[in-house]
């Protein structure tokens, strides 16, 4: 997809029917959430009251949405591989014509196709996003020394043997990394209450080992104003 169309795309959920959409930065995972969602209206439509009504609502939501698609495929610059490309749109023309004898005589089995697609195509954007983000990560890593692209295994190689409980503050050392690159570099992060828990224990780990380590170079001669 060219540059131009990722920076519709936001909009172009709205368009599509979704009132609520995450915000702007990862095209990607927007068109995979709006799959999802898609897939999650379509599955809940079959067993609701006036299903029939319900189903044809949601095929048409669904469609609007592939239609999106289609168009950025078919104008413009694409970065898509050709074949790619060519793949998705004739899953496009077969969507189309699915979606139409479905709106003529919706069913729960005709819903079921087009719920199972848009959760394989929503799992294969994911996919290739989070091979995207750690090829990213990857090159930072290579590219900076510094502490902000430092592998979660170097730190805790910065405790001196002789430290109080190595072992176990080097484990500690080490989930606190993993945990602050899941923050800093997760496509899909966790809300900030989801994070509460995790911080309140990084800094009770923080001040406890910041009290040993005063103890350790106190015993070792160093004077600490």
């Amino acid at each position: 997809m060219s540059q131009e169309n990722q920076a519709t795309t936001y909009g172009n959920a709205a368009q599509a029917g979704y009132a609520t959409i995450p915000q702007g930065g990862l095209p990607q995972y927007t068109e995979a959430w709006a799959l999802i969602e898609a897939a999650r209206r379509m599955a809940e439509a079959t067993v609701a009251e006036n299903a029939k009504e319900k189903m044809r609502e949601t095929l048409r939501l669904n469609w609007r949405l592939w239609t999106i698609f289609q168009v950025e495929l078919t104008t413009g610059d694409s970065n898509v591989p050709e074949d790619v490309r060519m793949n998705m749109l004739t899953l496009c023309k077969y969507i189309d014509q699915h979606t139409v004898g479905a709106l003529a005589e919706p069913t729960t089995e005709k819903i079921e196709v087009l719920v199972n697609i848009n959760r394989d195509i929503a799992g294969g954007l994911l996919d290739g996003l989070k091979k995207t983000v750690q090829e990213v990560e990857n090159a930072q890593t290579l590219e900076h020394a510094g502490d902000d692209y430092e592998a979660h295994s170097v730190l805790p190689q910065h405790v001196p043997r002789g430290f109080p409980d190595f072992d176990e503050w080097g484990n500690r050392l080490k989930n606190a990394r993993l945990t602050r690159n899941a923050a800093d570099y997760d496509p899909y992060p966790k809300s900030d209450k989801a994070w509460r828990r995790k911080a309140l224990d990084i800094k009770n780990d923080a001040d406890a080992l910041l009290r040993l380590t005063r103890h350790y170079l106190e015993g070792k001669g160093c004077t600490i104003s």
